[in-house]
């Protein structure tokens, strides 16, 4: 990323988009500003209004927690930040955040620019997240491997002499990626539990 022309903005300058529960978006910095390098987005949000676990597939992210509480998640790994946390995010990494208090305001920038307008659509333009190259992603998919190995352990320690393998465990973890279907992780590693009496 390079710097062209600097630019300098004053607080509410830029458009602004409220949303949910009085939640806001507001764009500091854009794609016109920054001949198409980052763009900077002021994110002001409230419980319910977060995102939900995502991937950007074209942009890398940094995030600045200016004021309030959150719970960061990033994969499988929950930080509870306040002001001044920073985090650097390179595209493909899930994520999201969790407020927990009334409500936190962020700074979030983009590289290359362009997401900010999934964030306040141009009239003509529409925030659908596919169109921006984001993946929606359930909670349940990204825990799902942690879970399957959990139950492998657990298995392998009660049925020590049994023919089950742990790969048949991961077997499963990888169901549960395709079909992101929590249901789907516990039937499976059910199915090739062995009985009771196969002890």
């Amino acid at each position: 990323m390079s710097v062209s022309q600097p630019v300098l903005n004053t607080p509410g300058a830029g458009e602004v988009l409220e949303f949910g529960n009085g939640s806001s978006a507001e764009i500091v910095v854009g794609q016109a500003e920054s001949d198409g390098e980052y763009a900077v987005v002021r994110y002001q949000v409230r419980p319910g209004d977060e995102p939900p676990l995502h991937t950007h597939t074209r942009e890398d992210e940094m995030v600045y927690v200016v004021d309030g509480e959150i719970t960061a998640i990033v994969g499988d790994t929950e930080v509870d930040v306040g002001p001044g946390a920073f985090a650097a995010l390179p595209r493909n990494v899930p994520h999201t955040i969790r407020v927990k208090g009334e409500s936190a305001t962020l700074v979030l920038t983009f590289i290359p620019a362009g997401l900010e307008r999934f964030f306040v659509p141009n009239a003509e333009e529409h925030s659908d997240p596919a169109t921006f190259g984001l993946e929606i992603r359930r909670r349940s998919a990204v825990y799902a491997t942690r879970i399957a190995t959990v139950i492998a352990h657990v298995v392998n320690r009660l049925f020590p002499r049994n023919e089950l393998r742990a790969s048949r465990i991961f077997k499963t973890a990888s169901c549960v990626k395709s079909s992101r279907s929590a249901s789907c992780t516990l039937g499976s590693v059910a199915n090739v539990l062995p009985s009771p009496d196969r002890r």
